[in-house]
C-alpha cells in the first residue's frame, strides 16, 4: 500500500497553474473552440505546471430519465486531458 502524499509536498508537486476551457465554445463543438492544442505547449512554455480544466458538465447532460452527458463533452474532456499529457502539465480535473 503507498503512503499518502504530504498536502505541502503535493502542492510544490502542482506549482504554477491556469484555469483553461472553462467557457469556451469548444465544450458546444470542437472546431468553434478558441483553445488549439499549440496553446498547451505555450502554457507550458510559459512556466506554468498544472492546467485546471473548468468543467460545467451539467449544461450538457441529455434529457430524462437518462440525464447522460454527451459524448462529444466527453470526447473534449479526454483530447484536453491528452494534451496536458503530451505537453508535460498536470491535468486538474
Amino acid at each position: 500500500m503507498t503512503q499518502p502524499i504530504d498536502p505541502f509536498t503535493q502542492n510544490l508537486r502542482l506549482g504554477r497553474g491556469v484555469n483553461i476551457i472553462g467557457y469556451d465554445p469548444i465544450w458546444k463543438s470542437r472546431s468553434e473552440g478558441r483553445m488549439q492544442a499549440k496553446h498547451f505547449r505555450l502554457i507550458r512554455e510559459a512556466g506554468f505546471n498544472h492546467a485546471r480544466i473548468n468543467l460545467h458538465p451539467f449544461r450538457f447532460l441529455g434529457s430524462a430519465p437518462e440525464y447522460s452527458i454527451q459524448p462529444t463533452w466527453l470526447e473534449t474532456l479526454d483530447w484536453a486531458v491528452a494534451q496536458c499529457q503530451e505537453n508535460g502539465l498536470l491535468a486538474i480535473l
